[in-house]
């Protein structure tokens, strides 16, 4: 749970990290995320071409029920900032700054990176946390070939080259994010 932050910035800084970890978006696709990018009823996250990177196509990703938790706790907060924010793309935008702008991907890294140290975690970035849903993805059964499409990469040879390497030698038992224990080692 992330702790000493407004409501407002608690949750949206959760749901950011889960959003990583839960459907492997870069950190430019975290960025251009709208309000509308997420269908509670569907459970899933989606993504237009013109938010994803270069010439890859836009997709839908499923969410599990943790991260449409947050985003329904979330969501009120979020509209309720909508008032008096006068710039279009802010007011559609899922997550803004305190000056109601849309947050930057330099915002976000911060923002994770605050929550990172709270946690008593180390050297978590957003790609890392992408890397750990792709393996999280392979481990628990899931094809290449799925992954990649997830993954949103326009040729497979993408996923192939570092996810299977990374498999093999990182599986969850001693990664980072998810066993505390090998943090300060």
């Amino acid at each position: 749970r992330v702790v000493n932050l407004k409501p407002y910035e608690g949750l949206r800084d959760l749901l950011i990290a889960q959003l990583f970890l839960a459907s492997g978006i870069r950190i430019e696709e975290c960025s251009l995320l709208n309000i509308d990018s997420i269908n509670i009823s569907e459970r899933k996250l989606i993504l237009k071409a013109s938010q994803t990177k270069g010439k890859v196509k836009g997709g839908t990703i499923p969410l599990p029920g943790e991260v449409i938790d947050t985003l329904i706790q979330y969501l009120p907060y979020r509209l309720d900032k909508n008032i008096g924010v006068e710039n279009e793309d802010a007011r559609r935008a899922l997550f803004i700054s305190q000056k109601n702008n849309r947050l930057s991907t330099d915002q976000i890294r911060r923002n994770l990176y605050k929550i990172v140290q709270e946690a008593g975690l180390k050297h978590i970035t957003p790609h890392a946390l992408r890397h750990s849903f792709a393996t999280m993805m392979l481990e628990g059964g899931a094809t290449l070939e799925e992954v990649s499409k997830l993954l949103r990469h326009s040729n497979i040879t993408t996923t192939h080259s570092f996810y299977i390497h990374q498999t093999q030698r990182d599986t969850s038992e001693n990664n980072i994010i998810f066993n505390r224990s090998k943090v300060n080692k």
